[in-house]
């Protein structure tokens, strides 16, 4: 496909010193945004690395603050354009003008081949088409590259339970006792409410406010590329019951669930649990007076079946 390369200069009242509907961003105020400090550092990292497109880049991510996105947000859309721009450059690559649909796709490859996740990947290749959409109405790439659009394939998954260093990461970002759900909210609660948690003037504390919450503790915890979501919180809680000791069937109850096979798939023995439990079962076994030839043949293989009967879970 051929491109007709645009001069960089058609769009000089595009350019970050003049946003279009937006006046100038102020950089010599005594107290600057923090947005534009974050915005101003990513430029010179473009630029101390040697690679083009910083005004386009610039613009781009004011737009975005003028949408109200969040500085995660933005740091993420830099992210991944920073990958991409260092990987055009290494292909020799020397300006957007010209950017293809074989240049997206080539990218593709290379993360692949790098080892990169396919959800690294998709996220990736989707915050790419965000810029450039963005390239595109403002005349500076060809519409051509937005059409039949790219696609990575991510393996469906169940929603999984947070690690626990991630439990702790973002337990540690939260203050107010009623979203720990600890007895000190027991204390504090109305108890004239007819709900355990509720909402402000409300009876019920509702999904959406909830969900939005979660969202605002994992970016302050830095954990919002981790893919956690509020369901994963239910998988959390059935792991950390069962490393605690119950039972699985006694968890396939309070959970819910019509099958234990559900169960085990929710909820996964740690490595330290497993490790534990199989040295109390040598332990046992080697005691030889208390355990027969019979049940020394059989106690380690029921302890192994019962460790190993939930595995990793993916």
């Amino acid at each position: 496909m051929t491109v007709a390369q645009v001069p960089q200069e058609k769009f000089h009242h595009r350019l970050p010193g003049n946003p279009p509907g937006s006046p100038p961003p102020v950089t010599g105020e005594l107290n600057p945004h923090p947005l534009h400090c974050q915005i101003d550092k990513c430029i010179k990292q473009l630029d101390g690395k040697g690679l083009f497109g910083g005004p386009y880049v610039k613009d781009y991510l004011y737009d975005r603050k003028r949408r109200n996105c969040r500085p995660s947000t933005i740091r993420h859309n830099f992210s991944a354009l920073m990958v991409f721009l260092s990987y055009l450059k290494e292909k020799d690559r020397t300006s957007l003008e010209t950017l293809t649909r074989d240049d997206l796709s080539s990218f593709i490859e290379h993360e692949q081949d790098r080892g990169m996740q396919p959800n690294t990947v998709s996220t990736r290749l989707r915050l790419l088409y965000a810029f450039v959409r963005y390239l595109v109405d403002r005349e500076v790439a060809h519409p051509d590259i937005l059409k039949r659009k790219l696609r990575v394939k991510v393996p469906e998954a169940l929603p999984r339970a947070l690690d626990p260093e991630d439990v702790q990461q973002l337990l540690a970002v939260i203050e107010k006792p009623r979203d720990r759900a600890l007895e000190e909210w027991l204390k504090l609660r109305d108890p004239a409410k007819e709900r355990l948690f509720y909402g402000q003037g409300r009876l019920r504390l509702g999904y959406t406010a909830v969900r939005m919450r979660f969202a605002k503790y994992l970016d302050e915890a830095g954990l919002a590329l981790k893919g956690y979501s509020l369901h994963c919180l239910r998988h959390t809680c059935a792991t950390e019951l069962l490393n605690a000791g119950m039972r699985l069937e006694c968890l396939q109850q309070l959970l819910g669930h019509s099958s234990i096979e559900m169960t085990r798939r929710y909820a996964r023995l740690t490595d330290n649990t497993r490790r534990e439990e199989y040295f109390r079962a040598m332990a046992r076994i080697e005691q030889g007076e208390a355990y027969g030839y019979h049940q020394r043949h059989l106690e380690l293989p029921s302890v192994l079946e019962k460790t190993e009967l939930l595995g990793p879970y993916h």
